[in-house]
């Protein structure tokens, strides 16, 4: 029996229950939602291409990043937390990756890109990210965006964003900004 099942089963089990609940830096998941997760992390630890977007070999990797910026006193500013920004120093070229899990198969996640307007969402994470390399004092880094996706059918695919997505993306970004 894991021992941290047995302290809740067994006697007392109810004050370690709460121990748990209040505890701060620890979220509690169900049996299912670790699974999904405990899956992809497999799917993505088997896959050379995601291993490599997510690790550059010559810079720096940061999980969970959590970037805010300012425009100018009159704007508001933009916050966010990029699931993996990946800075290639040697390459001078900064990447996003952003992790996603699908219940549907890989074939349909274009489709999500727009019902769920992963778009916008890349196009802040872009921002964020471009303006924490500046911080670092890289000059005009180069830019990669990639979803990389893990289906129910256990398959997980990176899919970068193309060039000609990112202009239509940002005419979209700026017709939505214009209303702030």
């Amino acid at each position: 029996m894991d021992l941290k099942f047995a302290k809740v089963a067994g006697e007392g089990g109810q004050a370690y229950w709460d121990h748990l609940i209040k505890s701060t830096g620890k979220i509690l998941v169900d049996p299912v939602m670790f699974a999904d997760c405990e899956r992809a992390a497999h799917l993505i630890n088997a896959n050379p291409e995601a291993t490599r977007l997510l690790v550059p070999v010559d810079g720096i990797y940061l999980n969970e990043f959590y970037h805010e910026m300012g425009f100018d006193e009159d704007s508001v500013g933009l916050a966010g937390t990029i699931d993996n920004l990946a800075i290639d120093l040697a390459a001078n070229m900064v990447r996003v990756n952003d992790i996603k899990t699908s219940s549907k198969p890989l074939s349909q996640f274009p489709d999500a890109v727009e019902s769920y307007k992963y778009w916008l969402q890349a196009c802040f994470y872009k921002r964020l990210a471009l303006n924490y390399a500046s911080m670092l004092g890289m000059v005009n880094p180069g830019f990669e965006f990639h979803f990389i996706v893990a289906d129910v059918g256990d398959s997980l695919n990176c899919f970068p964003v193309a060039d000609a997505t990112w202009v239509r993306c940002e005419s979209q970004f700026e017709e939505f900004w214009k209303r702030f």
